[in-house]
Order: structure tokens, then C-alpha cells, then sequence
């Protein structure tokens, strides 16, 4: 999905080939409400950095393709998928002991670490996880855990 200024569709996919365009087809996410941090100081940030984009896409020094900076915190994405963690069993383990990994390795995982949203290589039927870049992270969480 590509979206003009004033988020106007230039066109639409019929299938989504990552998860940010699932997202946009099932018309209940916009880019924003990712790329932005929870509540108003989340949406005035997002807002702030989308004015400037657009500055620089109008005045001609927008690099294309788009460089993203910085990385989508699990903030963002537990605007929406706070219950996650409700799951307790071995399907949704990792969602469950995230937090604890976190806690203990400030290298941990976060939610874009395997869910990365403009990943083509990722699996729709998984979730759009890209499987040979999820074990790796996989068998870090379980090293620290010492279930290696």
C-alpha cells in the first residue's frame, strides 16, 4: 500500500505481502498508528516526524526508499495487541516471557524483532514471521533462559 499526503491510496494490494500491508487491507490500521508511541505525546511525536517527511519529500531531499529511524518500540504495538501475553501456553510462550527477557538483557528481543512490519520475507501464515530469522532469536531467548 502506498499512501499519498493526506493519506489518499495511490493503490491498492489485494493481498498483503508484509504485515504492514495486512494491517492497512483489514482497514484498521494506518501507518500512524505504528509508527507512533501510546498516547498523545506518541501521536503529537509521529505527527511531528510525518511534517517533516513531508517538508522534505516536497522540498526534494526525502531519501528514496525511505530510511526508517528508529525502532518501533513495543509500546507501539501494544496500542493494539495489549492481550497478547494472555495466551499462557507453549504456542505463545515467547509473548508471555518477552517481558522477562527483556528484564534481564537489555539486548532482548522486542515485538519488531520477529514481527517486522515491511519484512517481505515473512510468512503470512505464521503471522508474517520470517521463520530462519525468528530461531535465531529463538535460541537467544533460550540461551538466557538456560533451555538450550
Amino acid at each position: 500500500m502506498c499512501i499519498l499526503p493526506y493519506g489518499r491510496r495511490k493503490y491498492v494490494l489485494s493481498a498483503p505481502l508484509d504485515l504492514a500491508t495486512f494491517h492497512e487491507i483489514k482497514g484498521t490500521t494506518r501507518c500512524i498508528d505504528c509508527h507512533t508511541g501510546p498516547g498523545i505525546t506518541g501521536r503529537v511525536g509521529g505527527l511531528i516526524a510525518g511534517a517533516s517527511d513531508l517538508v522534505a519529500y516536497f522540498s526534494g531531499r526525502y531519501p528514496q526508499p525511505a530510511v526508517v529511524e528508529g525502532q518501533i518500540s513495543d509500546g507501539n504495538c501494544l496500542k493494539c495487541h495489549a492481550t497478547i501475553a494472555q495466551k499462557q501456553d507453549m504456542s505463545n510462550h515467547f509473548h508471555v516471557f518477552l517481558s522477562q527477557w527483556q528484564k534481564a538483557d537489555p539486548n532482548a528481543a522486542t515485538c519488531v524483532s520477529c514481527h517486522n512490519g515491511h519484512n517481505l520475507a515473512g510468512d503470512e501464515k505464521i503471522k508474517f514471521l520470517n521463520e530462519k530469522d525468528t530461531v535465531v532469536i529463538c535460541k537467544k531467548c533460550h540461551a538466557v533462559a538456560g533451555a538450550e
